[in-house]
């Protein structure tokens, strides 16, 4: 069983076989479809579904909170039954891929769900608060503690947050460190300082969302990482 069925039948939600259908297209990771897609799809799986009926299941599935209404741009709202762990998504602005991007540490803070865009400033909803990230961990021998705060900067008298999605890591050793992030499909790259730095982590999601395989490589050094989703 699906873990949105689960959820739903956890609940006592009424599973008649049209919900049941509109839950089972819903489910999985990365999933950020709109009502029209999610009907195309239904009807693959239950042919007399009606496009109404899809509507309303959309509707009550937000209204208990199983399911999240995602509005990228002036693009049609998309559907994301990944309301139980908060998370950003990451839009691209080429093609318009939408990743569900969650903390990478076990000890950390996140504030809450919220739409990142890559793209140029218009593009996606406005930032209003900050992901902040507490880091604990030991890499090649040394401990290393810290906080980093992402999210898309408005310097002082600005009209608008500005279009790349950046942070500051603060560490227990004084140093701080800006990097600027920026998705295009499957990739993630990281800049150390500003893009095309050559200093920067450059790596790939596996097509289950669950780990980014990669390496930072900066001149006359570079080190292979793997990120794992924990949770």
């Amino acid at each position: 069983m699906s873990d949105l069925l689960e959820r739903l039948r956890g609940r006592g939600w009424r599973m008649t076989a049209q919900r049941r259908v509109v839950a089972e297209v819903l489910d999985g990771d990365h999933v950020h479809l709109t009502a029209d897609e999610v009907h195309t799809r239904a009807v693959a799986k239950l042919p007399e579904i009606s496009r109404a009926t899809v509507y309303n299941t959309l509707g009550e599935l937000v209204s208990l909170g199983e399911v999240l209404e995602v509005s990228t741009d002036k693009r049609a709202k998309r559907y994301d039954p990944n309301a139980h762990r908060p998370h950003h998504h990451l839009v691209c602005a080429q093609c318009g891929a939408i990743r569900d991007v969650h903390l990478l540490f076990a000890n950390t803070h996140n504030p809450g769900p919220t739409t990142v865009d890559l793209g140029t400033p218009g593009n996606g909803e406005k930032i209003g608060f900050f992901l902040i990230q507490r880091v604990d961990l030991e890499q090649q021998g040394q401990r290393n503690k810290g906080l980093e705060i992402i999210g898309r900067a408005r310097p002082f008298g600005a009209p608008e947050p500005g279009a790349d999605v950046t942070s500051r890591y603060y560490d227990v050793h004084g140093n701080t460190l800006d990097y600027v992030y920026e998705l295009e499909g499957d990739t993630l790259t990281i800049w150390g300082g500003e893009k095309g730095s050559p200093a920067h982590y450059r790596g790939r999601f596996s097509a289950d969302g669950k780990t980014v395989t990669g390496a930072w490589v900066w001149p006359g050094g570079g080190y292979e990482s793997t990120m794992t989703r924990v949770g």
